[in-house]
């Protein structure tokens, strides 16, 4: 009863499967980089809702939302002088970043500040879109806008 017939796949439906599998593979990965991109938004979105309730949370507080920047050592915050650091150094303690508020000496320029209150990055104030907090630190290597020396 032996036919001669063997058992198997040819070559011909081999390749057919294979097709069929990439086919479906490079149809799936569009939809999962849209499903990683939704996340990424709705990071984003929550990241500026916690900067929005920070800054509420600042005026409730101090009775006035933080300032853009001030260079005016007589202004006090926190019962410190603020110096010249921008309104999201003034929300830290809101954002839970309480450690690295205590870090910025609001005496000193931005550019005297010690390296942990500089190069610190704060994920709620990225994108995750656009940024991650590894690639978040510019280098040393950069001229300010204003030329710089």
């Amino acid at each position: 009863m032996n036919t001669g017939k063997k058992n198997g796949f040819t070559l011909v439906e081999l390749l057919v499967v294979i097709a069929i599998i990439g086919i479906l593979v490079g149809m799936l990965l569009p939809a999962v980089q849209n499903v990683r991109e939704a996340a990424r938004r709705a990071h984003c979105l929550n990241n500026l809702r916690q900067i929005g309730l920070a800054t509420i949370n600042y005026h409730d507080s101090l009775n006035g939302f933080p300032p853009a920047r001030l260079s005016d050592p007589r202004r006090i915050l926190f019962n410190r002088y603020e110096g010249a650091s921008s309104w999201f150094v003034r929300i830290l303690p809101f954002t839970e970043q309480n450690p690295l508020f205590r870090e910025w000496d609001f005496l000193i320029d931005y550019e005297k500040q010690n390296d942990i209150a500089r190069m610190t990055p704060v994920s709620a104030f990225l994108c995750t879109s656009r940024h991650s907090v590894d690639d978040a630190i510019a280098p040393d290597t950069l001229v300010p806008a204003g030329g710089g020396g």
